[in-house]
């Protein structure tokens, strides 16, 4: 769920850059070429298609620098995919189309790349967390069963063991009883 919130976050922030420029039909293009692929690219992780589109995306920043500034979208699920190959890549034209844009677009860029890597990063490292919260809450349930096992165990043995001892003390008392009586009316009878 927090990568729908990082990609939402990344979404409107283009979008309100994007808002900016004046009414040029490519930033919207861009912004929906970037959005597709994101979304492609989600739901077929870990599949040749999102690294195909992920690729033609990262071919498309060559061609203009409107596809640069919606490259965050795509770029969080290249750097979550770990394509370490396809990250190289991506850096390739963000450097060569900074050139043909202004100076804010290029800081927008830039720090878009930034946040993107930022977020997925914290992402990851919350995912992380969230396995191992599972992880430890299925141990401590499964240890817990296994004492309350081990529990009822013992308290059943602890109620054989008094039965026991209830039956050798009886067996004693009854042994000591018919040996003094035996003894006792032997002596009489002699």
């Amino acid at each position: 769920m927090s990568r729908l919130w990082d990609k939402a976050v990344l979404f409107i922030v283009i979008i309100l850059f994007i808002t900016v420029q004046a009414g040029v039909m490519i930033p919207i293009v861009a912004l929906l070429a970037a959005l597709t692929v994101s979304v492609l690219g989600q739901c077929f992780e870990e599949t040749k298609l999102a690294t195909v589109l992920q690729a033609v995306y990262i071919g498309l920043c060559f061609t203009n620098p409107y596809f640069c500034m919606t490259l965050a979208l795509v770029l969080y699920d290249i750097v979550r995919s770990k394509r370490r190959w396809l990250v190289g890549t991506s850096v390739i034209p963000v450097f060569i189309q900074i050139q043909n844009c202004t100076y804010r677009e290029g800081i927008f860029v830039l720090a878009m790349i930034f946040i993107t890597l930022i977020l997925e990063n914290r992402t990851q490292k919350l995912d992380e967390a969230q396995k191992n919260l599972i992880e430890v809450r299925d141990n401590s349930q499964e240890i817990t069963m296994l004492l309350t096992e081990k529990n009822r165990r013992l308290c059943e043995s602890q109620d054989y063991e008094i039965y026991l001892a209830t039956l050798k003390e009886r067996n004693r008392i009854a042994r000591e009883i018919h040996d003094n009586v035996g003894h006792m009316l032997t002596r009489t009878i002699l």
